[in-house]
């Protein structure tokens, strides 16, 4: 059973990388401006984390970082901190996202570091919502779940884009759910029913646009893999063009990924 505290609507989603690596036990790391989420008020945050090495799509580590001695400071616009040094893990996927709800300035926010025995980059999903005032999802009347399969290739440009699917079009999103893995060997071995091997979400990124504007940008696909999570996403009827969207792969895997496939299940209400 599903825990009856649920997360927070968004209406979109963006991820950012920190670089870790130049520094040392105590140090802030600031987080860098971003133009994108200057005017977005934050609903919560998460921060990607893997037991082993990951690349992101420009071929950057961001698996593994002891996230156990990390801690995040967030500074509001009146330049206060509301959130001081609070552990790194409690924004890990699949735990229960913490409320923020606030607009927030982000080059004065940062990262301070304990004595991490492992730090590389750090993959931060900000999600927003543009209902700030009732930032209230009702619950579906009747849900429907359309599948969607994006054959990847060897390719030098590492974006697939999302096939173009009739029954979605002019739907909107209430959760996206990526493909359950069985591996073997350390290698996935679960298939689409087309038949193709599955890319494993821990190496997929999502970019979703509509109009010609970012709703989600490079959301790890590991966030939607939510069978075993007792707090699912929320995505707050979230319109797409499907065509325009795209996965990108870790940049060692779409490197030689031969022909594979991605697999979503797009959740939507009639």
């Amino acid at each position: 059973m599903k825990n009856s505290i649920q997360n927070q609507p968004f209406t979109g989603a963006y991820s950012i990388k920190v670089d870790l690596t130049p520094f040392h036990a105590g140090d802030r790391v600031y987080l860098p401006d971003t133009p994108v989420l200057q005017d977005k008020y934050i609903t919560a945050i998460g921060v990607y984390w893997n037991a082993s090495a990951v690349q992101d799509p420009d071929g950057d580590n961001i698996g593994v970082n002891d996230l156990s001695d990390m801690y995040l400071t967030l500074v509001g616009l009146d330049n206060v901190n509301f959130f001081q040094d609070i552990p790194m893990g409690y924004f890990r996927q699949k735990n229960r996202q913490l409320n923020i709800n606030r607009y927030i300035f982000l080059p004065n926010c940062y990262i301070t570091l304990g004595n991490p025995t492992d730090k590389n980059f750090l993959l931060m999903t900000f999600f927003y919502t543009d209902k700030i005032d009732c930032n209230v999802l009702p619950d579906a009347k009747e849900t429907n779940i359309q599948p969607l399969e994006v054959p990847v290739f060897d390719s030098p440009y590492n974006q697939f884009y999302l096939p173009d699917n009739r029954i979605l079009v002019n739907r909107k999103i209430r959760n996206i759910y990526s493909s359950y893995i069985e591996t073997k060997a350390g290698q996935p071995i679960s298939s689409s029913p087309s038949g193709y091997t599955l890319v494993d979400p821990k190496n997929t990124f999502l970019t979703i646009i509509y109009r010609n504007d970012i709703v989600i940008y490079r959301m790890p696909c590991a966030f939607l893999q939510q069978f075993d999570s007792n707090f699912e996403l929320r995505f707050d009827n979230v319109s797409y063009d499907l065509p325009s969207s795209y996965v990108e792969l870790s940049k060692d895997v779409a490197e030689n990924v031969g022909n594979k496939a991605c697999y979503f299940n797009f959740e939507y209400e009639s």
